[in-house]
C-alpha cells in the first residue's frame, strides 16, 4: 500500500526547499521568485500589506511570506505542512 510522504513526517525530519535566496532583485510580485506550477493548480494570495502565501492544490503544503516594511527586502517566511486541510499543521 502507497502511502502519501507527509503522513508519517518526523517532525525532526529535514526536508528540502528551492532555494529563494539565490532570486535576488526583482519585481515585488512573489511569483517571480516561487517557483510554484501555479498553472497546475497551485492558489497564490497577496494581501496590500505584501503578506503572501501559496498553498499545494491538496492545501496540504503552505508557504507564507511575511515582509518588514521598514526593512525592505526582509520579512519572516513560513512553510508548513499539515495531514489534511484545515487542520494544525504537522510540522
Amino acid at each position: 500500500m502507497l502511502t502519501h510522504p507527509l503522513d508519517n513526517l518526523d517532525p525532526a525530519q529535514s526536508v528540502k526547499v528551492l532555494p529563494r535566496h539565490l532570486a535576488g532583485p526583482g519585481t515585488v510580485d512573489p511569483r517571480a521568485v516561487w517557483a510554484f506550477p501555479y498553472e497546475e493548480g497551485w492558489p497564490f494570495a497577496q494581501t496590500e500589506e505584501g503578506t503572501a502565501a501559496a498553498f499545494s492544490p491538496c492545501l496540504r503544503l503552505q508557504t507564507t511570506f511575511d515582509p518588514q516594511p521598514d526593512k525592505p527586502g526582509r520579512g519572516t517566511w513560513t512553510i508548513n505542512a499539515h495531514r489534511a486541510p484545515f487542520i494544525p499543521p504537522a510540522w
